[in-house]
């Protein structure tokens, strides 16, 4: 029932044309088809701006690790000039959609926070390592988007990832995950 009621509730996903003919995107919510802001959503928003530099403000704790790659790939498609501006929390899933961007700007006071992919499973014990198997490939996606980023070995972002890294702007603009403060 919580699912079916969350589905009917607005999400906090705006997107508002600039008046010097760039747009917004306001990402202020989970990314989820369920709880938040669905790829298919963000995609045709997305997909819908044909002209002009675009600013993607996020504020979301992450989400669906497939969706969030959606919308990586269109962010990496898309023509225009897309900054991602972290205006309050850019963790988990929506942080490797700020790494699609052409560039990351962080508030001050502003956090980042990478980790490992997680799930809940049911089954046996060959259904939980194939789940493990599953969760191992899809770190390393995502540390090669934070690598491609930063300009740091995938491996030392797996590190980031494993011991689940929370970043002020300060530590972000640091390891690479940002431009500017």
């Amino acid at each position: 029932q919580l699912v079916i009621d969350n589905k009917a509730l607005p999400k906090l996903f705006e997107v508002t044309a600039k008046e010097d003919g760039g747009t917004r995107i306001d990402l202020f919510d989970v990314i989820d088809d369920y709880y938040g802001v669905s790829a298919s959503a963000f995609v045709s928003a997305l997909n819908g701006i044909k002209s002009g530099d675009i600013a993607l403000h996020i504020n979301s704790p992450g989400g669906d690790v497939f969706s969030a790659r959606a919308m990586v790939a269109a962010i990496s498609a898309h023509p225009s000039n897309i900054t991602a501006h972290i205006d309050g929390l850019a963790a988990s899933a929506a942080s490797y959609v700020a790494m699609a961007c052409d560039s990351v700007v962080m508030q001050a006071g502003s956090m980042m926070m990478v980790h490992c992919a997680s799930c809940i499973v049911w089954g046996n014990s060959s259904d939980m390592n194939d789940m493990a198997s599953l969760l191992d490939k899809i770190d390393e996606t995502i540390a090669s988007d934070y690598s491609r980023k930063t300009g740091k070995p995938a491996e030392e972002m797996l590190a980031l990832m494993t011991a689940e890294t929370w970043m002020t702007s300060a530590e972000a603009l640091e390891y690479g995950f940002a431009d500017k403060v």
